[in-house]
């Protein structure tokens, strides 16, 4: 084998190598995309479930004390 074509392997071993890496990289950046794209919906879903759990928390505490008020009100005194 001669130095020529010893040079045209390695070079294409650095090309194949280069090409794996880049590949590599960009798969990379697509499932970190994808993660964070996907924590974010968590994030927002999560965000929305809290909102609406203290809103039912809220008023559902308004709503019992305006029923006991109501009761208070409406039973007689004995």
């Amino acid at each position: 084998m001669n130095k020529s074509a010893l040079k045209i392997g390695k070079r294409l071993i650095k090309v194949d190598r280069f090409a794996y890496i880049s590949s590599t990289l960009s798969q990379n950046v697509h499932i970190y995309n994808e993660v964070n794209f996907r924590l974010e919906s968590i994030s927002s879903t999560f965000c929305r479930l809290h909102q609406n759990v203290w809103k039912w928390h809220h008023y559902s505490d308004q709503a019992e004390s305006i029923s006991f008020s109501a009761a208070l009100y409406i039973t007689p005194c004995i």
